[in-house]
């Protein structure tokens, strides 16, 4: 357990078939209810970091044509934790082969390969999607 107001911080990542989803666990200490023993206000998430990433996920995937799947893109400040509540939009490099609508999903139009990018304070990441 952290002491003297110090902050303790961890970085956890949960992967599964759909998403993966990072969890940052702060534990304050000598204190109650964020403030340190000082009384002074301690510090739990970044106030103004930028994204210098994004990730992509899944990073592959195969449709038949007509099939839809959802990506979802995660923005990283430069430390590796996720910022979360960013604005991301998304590209279809080919979308007569697929199309993303604004919320990540991808729906295969004709057979081909394409790639799907995701755009956060013009930083991006991308996924390759083969329709058959």
């Amino acid at each position: 357990m952290p002491v003297n107001g110090s902050l303790l911080s961890m970085h956890v990542s949960i992967a599964s078939p759909a998403a993966r989803i990072a969890v940052l666990v702060m534990l304050g200490g000598c204190g109650v209810d964020g403030y340190g023993s000082s009384g002074s206000r301690l510090p739990t998430t970044p106030t103004s970091s930028q994204a210098v990433s994004v990730s992509v996920v899944p990073e592959t995937s195969l449709l038949a044509v007509g099939d839809t799947v959802r990506l979802v893109a995660s923005p990283r400040d430069a430390g590796g934790l996720l910022l979360s509540g960013r604005v991301v939009t998304w590209a279809s490099d080919a979308t007569g082969v697929a199309t993303v609508a604004a919320t990540g999903v991808v729906r295969g139009v004709t057979p081909g390969l394409v790639r799907i990018t995701a755009t956060s304070e013009s930083r991006t990441g991308s996924a390759t999607i083969s329709i058959r």
